[in-house]
């Protein structure tokens, strides 16, 4: 019983360091949009964007960061692992 109950605290310790691994990536991810002056034009010289295509970008990253309401309704129907998928 006590090797049990050590391999779950290290299973535990594994997925606690796992869920503190992806929150950072997406906390980085969701700070991306504010960034968007400062990238925007490096992006747009590289890929060879007009102005128009590079607002586009910046205008469909901030509609989707704003949609929270869809993806709330997302997550209440099939959970958070299909969620950070989505």
């Amino acid at each position: 019983a006590a090797v049990l109950l050590w391999t779950m605290d290290r299973w535990q310790a594994r997925q606690r360091t796992l869920s503190l691994a992806v929150g950072m990536l997406m906390m980085i991810c969701a700070g991306t949009p504010y960034m968007f002056g400062l990238f925007g034009p490096t992006l747009k010289a590289r890929l060879h964007l007009s102005e128009t295509q590079a607002l586009l970008v910046g205008t469909s990253t901030q509609v989707g960061l704003y949609c929270g309401l869809l993806q709330g309704l997302f997550y209440d129907r099939y959970g958070i692992r299909k969620e950070c998928f989505l």
